[in-house]
């Protein structure tokens, strides 16, 4: 076989042949070909000692095995990847506000407060939650589930869209009828808060996850290794 795919058998002798192809079936389904000569399907075979899904034509006379063709078509594959970064934390404390902007590359932003002000000062963080369509078939992300730091505190007045489940989680469906395509990108935000009368130290880490998806094909999404992120935040004393 050559590197198009183009075959060619020499010296068969007479007889009765199947034409069986190797291909990645994890990868790509087959296209059949029902004409006069041949129709290929897939079947679970054991060649040399290697168990895996073929490609395999039916019965042929030794002259026509050199016609037969396979095609392979990518299989549809739904995969969402959700990655959360924090934008921009704000201090507030007795009448001053001080808002920080965050770099996005910033894996670990840290933040200092006054020892007299750790247990007054409100901080207010705003995660970025970014979903990107990985796969190859437009899809809609039905729920995302947020699981909020210890110290802090959900307030459904400063977060569109996001609501506070029985268990003590907040959840957003806002994206469940709008539809991802492939390599789309859809953010949306989050705003968490350590109020007064808490005294936060330490390194506090938040975790988002998608729940579930959807798409038109009703296909399972595979790969959930991507569908969790945590970012991790340090409050510390400033001296």
């Amino acid at each position: 076989t050559d590197k198009d795919g183009i075959y060619l058998f020499n010296d068969i002798e007479e007889g009765n042949y199947y034409v069986v192809f190797d291909y990645d079936s994890n990868r790509f389904d087959t296209a059949k070909y029902n004409d006069t000569i041949s129709s290929v399907y897939e079947l679970n075979l054991d060649i040399n000692n290697n168990q895996k899904i073929y490609a395999i034509s039916d019965k042929l006379p030794a002259e026509d095995i050199n016609e037969v063709n396979i095609g392979l078509v990518q299989k549809s594959e739904i995969d969402f990847a959700i990655d959360s970064y924090i934008e921009s934390i704000t201090v507030i404390n007795d009448n001053n506000v001080e808002k920080i902007d965050i770099e996005k590359d910033n894996s670990l932003p840290k933040i200092e407060i006054a020892k007299k002000d750790i247990t007054e000062a409100i901080v207010r963080v705003k995660y970025i939650i970014d979903i990107t369509n990985m796969g190859n078939i437009g899809g809609y992300v039905v729920q995302l589930k947020d699981i909020i730091p210890e110290g802090f505190v959900f307030e459904e007045g400063q977060n569109l869209n996001w609501k506070l489940g029985t268990d003590g989680s907040i959840y957003n469906s806002s994206l469940s009828n709008d539809r991802i395509e492939p390599n789309g990108n859809k953010k949306i935000s989050l705003v968490l808060t350590k109020a007064k009368e808490t005294q936060v130290l330490g390194a506090f880490a938040n975790s988002v996850e998608i729940v579930s998806t959807s798409n038109d094909m009703l296909i399972e999404e595979n790969n959930l290794d991507n569908n969790q992120n945590t970012q991790d935040l340090i409050i510390s004393i400033k001296t």
